[in-house]
């Protein structure tokens, strides 16, 4: 897993290029799996998005009446760049979250867990901050198994994606991204550890073609 600082610093270096990287890499295609989660949100109440960066998801909920949301990341030149948050900024980290027990009624995180210094201690924090019956929403790319139909993904994400992303933003923080699909957990040991922090009633939807995971559990 990697430590906190090291993650602070690879995203600092790729604040500025970071949105428009995500659009370009992922095809076009980060948005509307981003979608996917926010229809999945409770009806109504605080939302806390961990890991918001530039604020991705709060632009894609912005005006939306039913949710307040508070964005909370480790890099603060993330969060100069996010203006969506209505409920606010908190710069810290996902396994020490800065709020009282059952303060949200829904958690949500795009593209965040791999990045973590441990998943164990994110969800454990997760059902703490999480009021009972509210949601936790993680979206992320994952290493499978045996999954033949994501051989021209693995091609595009593991080989193209970096090579290009690199010499585009002058940086390797995207090769380090890469890599941290390939030596990170599968979907069933995260659901394991979802479940052993509290969680209950785990739903997992996957992309077809790719190895996108989105994962509801709730808090019973």
């Amino acid at each position: 897993m990697p430590v906190d600082t090291n993650v602070r610093t690879t995203f600092a270096s790729i604040s500025d290029k970071y949105d428009r990287m995500n659009r370009l890499l992922s095809l076009f295609m980060d948005d509307a799996w981003r979608r996917h989660m926010l229809a999945m949100l409770p009806h109504t109440g605080t939302i806390l998005d961990v890991g918001c960066g530039t604020g991705r998801l709060e632009y894609l909920l912005h005006k939306d009446e039913r949710w307040r949301v508070i964005g909370v990341d480790l890099t603060a030149e993330m969060l100069r760049l996010n203006g969506y948050a209505e409920g606010g900024l908190v710069q810290g980290s996902a396994t020490l979250l800065p709020f009282r027990d059952n303060s949200f009624a829904g958690l949500m995180s795009a593209f965040v867990l791999r990045n973590l210094p441990s998943t164990r201690d994110f969800f454990a924090e997760a059902w703490r901050v999480t009021r009972k019956g509210g949601h936790l929403l993680t979206l992320d790319i994952l290493p499978t198994r045996g999954r033949i139909t994501g051989i021209p993904f693995e091609l595009y994400f593991y080989r193209m994606a970096p090579f290009m992303a690199d010499r585009i933003s002058g940086t390797t923080a995207y090769s380090y991204l890469a890599r941290s699909v390939q030596g990170f957990k599968y979907i069933d040991e995260l659901l394991l550890e979802i479940s052993a922090a509290g969680f209950e009633q785990n739903v997992v939807k996957s992309f077809r073609g790719t190895h996108v995971f989105l994962i509801d559990s709730k808090k019973a």
